[in-house]
């Protein structure tokens, strides 16, 4: 006589056969004329599964979490299947002096998956490492006897970057300007970083100065130069970051953001006066052929005659502007008149 099907998930079963209450293997002999009983029993016991231990360590580096951080930064554990066991808070654990644990127990044997989310800070750059047995992982056996252990270690540290500014200068720079010239660096609340000053920064083979601020908390500074006019010049000041004309320039973490200042000088330009007089009985007839030339800087040329001169009380007068800042010749021609001796005199 034989059994099947008799199983039950989560028991172990014990069949045991009887034959006139002697233990059988399930066979029997059946004799003629006589009754012959065959008891079969089952017994059911529950299983018992062994169960183990993991112990989650939590240490923060660089950084004092606040009350909202506590109830953000979620540590989760998830079982071969990828199945959730755990889900919690930082909240959740047991803070001594500043390391945070939770024991989970009775867990199953095997392998478990802790991770953790949402630990981001603003203004800070955040480097996480799992730890089990002095191995970089966040997989962990759970054994029976042997309690499992999993270290999290969070280490922040201040985002930074780098802030630089150059300085061209285009046109013929005054001398002695370049002595004066200073550069201040303020954040966006005011606070000044630093002043700068273009004496002790660097020049490159094109004649650019170049300056680099390190170590910056993320934000937008603002570049400005100090310096005084230069006599006889006019001065414009152009900023630019990228293409963008502005002061203003975001730093951002691991990143150089650029300020390039420009200055371009242009002299000043002049006015040349010239007057003529003319002494002695002559008529204007007589002086109508009587032309000026004007030479000067960067070959500079202007011719006009006496009459284009002459202004309404009857005085000869001239004036050209917007010149060059440099020296011009005047020269007069055709001043002769028949039977007089002229006289010149600049």
């Amino acid at each position: 006589v034989s059994e099947e099907n008799a199983d039950v998930e989560h028991y172990v079963r014990t069949t045991t056969y009887t034959v006139g209450g002697n233990e059988s293997e399930g066979s029997v002999t059946v004799i003629r004329d006589t009754e012959t009983d065959l008891n079969i029993t089952n017994t059911y016991e529950e299983e018992v599964t062994p169960k183990g231990t993991l112990t989650i360590t939590k240490t923060i580096e660089g950084y004092t979490p606040t009350e909202d951080d506590l109830n953000r930064i979620k540590v989760t554990v998830k079982d071969a299947d990828n199945k959730t066991v755990y889900s919690g808070t930082l909240k959740d654990m047991q803070n001594e002096d500043g390391t945070l644990s939770k024991t989970l127990t009775d867990l199953e044997l095997g392998t478990y998956t802790v991770t953790e989310t949402d630990a981001d800070i603003d203004g800070y750059e955040r480097t996480t490492t799992y730890n089990v047995n002095e191995t970089e992982t966040n997989k962990v056996e759970v054994e029976e006897n042997t309690p499992a252990n999993v270290e999290i270690h969070n280490s922040y540290r201040h985002k930074e970057g780098v802030l630089e500014f150059t300085k061209t200068f285009v046109g013929e720079v005054p001398e002695g300007v370049t002595d004066k010239i200073q550069f201040k660096v303020t954040k966006e609340d005011g606070t000044e970083v630093g002043t700068y000053p273009l004496s002790e920064m660097e020049v490159d083979a094109n004649g650019v100065y170049h300056k680099k601020i390190g170590g910056l908390t993320p934000g937008k500074y603002t570049v400005t130069e100090i310096k005084e006019e230069a006599e006889g010049y006019t001065l414009k000041t152009t900023y630019k970051v990228g293409e963008k004309e502005t002061k203003e320039a975001e730093v951002k973490d691991g990143k150089t953001v650029t300020v390039n200042i420009t200055n371009t000088y242009t002299e000043k330009p002049g006015k040349l006066v010239i007057t003529k007089t003319v002494n002695g009985n002559v008529t204007e007839e007589a002086l109508k052929n009587v032309k000026f030339t004007v030479t000067g800087p960067e070959e500079y040329s202007k011719e006009f005659t006496l009459a284009a001169m002459k202004q309404e009380d009857g005085s000869y007068r001239k004036e050209l502007n917007n010149l060059k800042a440099g020296e011009y010749t005047v020269s007069e021609e055709n001043a002769d008149v028949e039977h007089y001796v002229r006289t010149t005199t600049y």
